[in-house]
């Protein structure tokens, strides 16, 4: 995408204002039939779906063969499946803007995925 009207930091902003949880499918082509310049610009778009995905606390998997496929369908699909949602309410909800939040877990052998910024309700 070379014509968007919004900057990475912008279209971040939207998805969390959102409350959107993505989760980003990359399937990046192989070196060989690429310009450099093409391969920067490849690099960076993955770098974009993979931050989209973090900052909404969804997941950013590559697909890098088409065996991969279905490994990557079957763990969103898990991924899905298996998630809890977690709320609470804040303390302070006057003030505005973008909030910072840290989740941790202390369970062996259990991956959090969790938004790490929120915009508060009105």
């Amino acid at each position: 995408d070379n014509y968007s009207r919004h900057t990475k930091s912008e279209l971040i902003s939207r998805a969390i204002e959102s409350e959107a949880q993505i989760y980003s499918i990359a399937t990046p082509e192989p070196p060989g039939f690429q310009k450099a310049i093409e391969m920067v610009e490849a690099n960076h778009g993955i770098a974009l779906l993979s931050d989209l995905a973090e900052a909404t606390g969804g997941l950013a998997l590559p697909i890098d063969s088409p065996a991969s496929v279905t490994a990557v369908a079957e763990r969103i699909a898990r991924t899905l499946h298996e998630q809890y949602l977690v709320g609470f309410y804040p303390v302070g909800s006057e003030r505005r803007g973008m909030r910072r939040i840290q989740i941790k877990l202390d369970f062996p052998d259990v991956r959090l995925y969790a938004r790490n910024r929120y915009y508060p309700a009105p």
